[in-house]
């Protein structure tokens, strides 16, 4: 799903259940197995480690991972108990009453850097969450709004549009283009999805999402690369190719461009900032279970 409709958003509310921070510490079991529950979850990690299964998927929870639990979505969970174990936890409802994360694709997991915006907006909501006071309670359903904002955008949905009943057209055209990154798209072909006289689909576009079709096709273009570089070993030409840059040159002057750094370097930094990241988990698992001599 590319698009939500207006009606949608309009009517999107939440409502706090219950949460807050908890601490537990080095004895202490967080377990349950097999849990269907009518409200969503977020967990927040903020110390030890733990195992979550969501709907069948494991995934391996340290300080900073973030959990969303949609509602009635079999989940188990447990923690380390030898390592003291910290969280934050929010139960929620969303209405109109969805699946978000199944109507936009989001992982169940992301992960978020120490002090950053997420932290910060769990921080305030475990500070207003038990209060009655009016501005305290509009303070804690703003928080759990923008822990939404925060995760969809983590989880690389940022983009995802609100469209009204004359949109549609423009939905097709921002499917097509995401489905068709690796292939030549001109703008004729665009306007055609819309039923629309070339001239009068590129100001339509330039009017919807603030940039001109192939300006806009070239920077997504360039997003996917980007993941590829991070998430793959394909070469720096497979890359290119294979969101849509035939030209090596062309793919790695419209990176710098955009992002300040070649394709080349940008893969060396990030493969470098993951060898510190595992040379710190190294030393921190040598910390908790040295050596014996």
């Amino acid at each position: 799903m590319n698009s939500f409709q207006e009606d949608f958003f309009a009517n999107l509310n939440t409502i706090y259940r219950t949460g807050g921070h908890f601490y537990m510490p080095t004895g202490t079991d967080w377990r349950r197995q097999n849990i269907l529950f009518d409200q969503n979850k977020f967990y927040y990690i903020t110390n030890g480690k733990c195992h979550v299964t969501i709907d069948g998927r494991l995934y391996k929870g340290v300080p900073g991972c973030w959990f969303f639990i949609p509602a009635n979505v079999p989940h188990s969970y447990y923690n380390d108990s030898s390592l003291d174990f910290g969280l934050y936890s929010i139960h929620f409802d969303l209405y109109p009453k969805m699946n978000l994360a199944e109507q936009l694709s989001l992982d169940f997991m992301v992960k978020a850097e120490n002090g950053s915006a997420p932290e910060q907006i769990f921080q305030r909501f475990a500070r207003f969450c038990n209060s009655q006071l009016l501005c305290d309670k509009i303070e804690t359903k703003a928080c759990i709004l923008n822990l939404l904002r925060e995760y969809i955008v983590l989880s690389g949905k940022g983009n995802v549009a609100v469209s009204g009943k004359n949109s549609e057209g423009l939905s097709r055209v921002l499917s097509f283009i995401n489905e068709n990154l690796h292939q030549h798209i001109d703008n004729q072909e665009l306007a055609s999805l819309c039923h629309l006289h070339l001239t009068h689909f590129v100001r339509f576009f330039k009017e919807k999402i603030g940039q001109t079709p192939q300006r806009y096709i070239t920077h997504k273009r360039l997003e996917a690369a980007k993941r590829l570089l991070e998430q793959t070993e394909l070469s720096i030409t497979e890359i290119a190719e294979s969101v849509g840059f035939y030209d090596n040159s062309h793919f790695s002057r419209s990176f710098k461009q955009v992002y300040d750094i070649s394709p080349l370097h940008y893969r060396g930094y990030v493969n470098t900032k993951y060898k510190q990241e595992l040379e710190r988990t190294k030393h921190f698992q040598e910390l908790i279970h040295p050596k014996q001599k």
